[in-house]
């Protein structure tokens, strides 16, 4: 009896600490990133970033600003069989002088609200990816970036199938458009899906340390060490 109290016990933790883990997963509704900009004030970056957005975001709108900060928000309407309302996604900016360099950082938060404006929940933002782009295209307007000269097309097979950019690091190395990129370093990319293909964990943008690209063209695999190439920044101080 003293047995089967205690296997009672363990299951009445364990099924509370997945409720538990539920309810945090579910109460989260932030994703945040940050990125470091070497040799550029927060000012020029706070500038840069409000034209960034009314150019590439432009469905954003700027709701609040002040000097180490900015806020957007999209308001899409929310109207389906169960439930009529609308959802703000919140995107806000932190800019922080960290000696000559700047660090900004960067936070997703979606609301979303009844039709008479009462809050009716908050939703784990799943942009990832979206964040991390901007934050990479921020970085790189300003210190340029490196850049492998690829982009994935299609799953297939042990892979993805891959198109490669005219005169990039890849073409240069040999690559060729359709070939399937089987690994990327020790990374085998058939157990990824696409949205994650992008991620600076899998390349870093900013690095020039090579990579190992492993690929399959009509059936046999070749294994390449490719070096990036460098992209000069668009930024140039006598700009300002």
């Amino acid at each position: 009896m003293e047995f089967i109290k205690k296997i009672k016990e363990c299951v009445t933790v364990k099924k509370f600490l997945v409720t538990l883990f539920v309810m945090l997963s579910v109460c989260s509704s932030t994703f945040a990133a940050a990125i470091m900009i070497n040799d550029v004030p927060p000012k020029t970056v706070r500038d840069q970033i409000i034209v960034y957005m009314a150019t590439n975001q432009g469905q954003y709108v700027l709701q609040d600003q002040t000097e180490n900060m900015l806020k957007f928000v999209l308001t899409k309407d929310v109207n389906n069989l169960m439930f009529i309302g609308y959802a703000n996604d919140t995107v806000t900016y932190t800019i922080t002088p960290s000696g000559k360099n700047t660090v900004v950082s960067l936070n997703e938060n979606v609301l979303i609200y009844r039709a008479n404006g009462t809050l009716f929940s908050s939703q784990v933002p799943n942009n990832g990816n979206f964040l991390e782009r901007i934050l990479i295209e921020l970085k790189s307007y300003y210190n340029g970036s490196y850049r492998f000269g690829y982009n994935l097309t299609e799953k297939y097979k042990d892979g993805y199938k891959i198109s490669v950019v005219p005169d990039g690091a890849c073409e240069k190395a040999g690559l060729k458009t359709g070939d399937v990129l089987i690994m990327l370093n020790d990374i085998v990319l058939k157990k990824l899906p696409k949205k994650e293909m992008g991620s600076t964990a899998l390349v870093d943008m900013f690095s020039s340390k090579p990579a190992t690209f492993v690929i399959s063209r009509n059936g046999v695999k070749k294994t390449y060490e490719i070096t990036p190439k460098f992209y000069e920044p668009q930024y140039k101080p006598e700009n300002e």
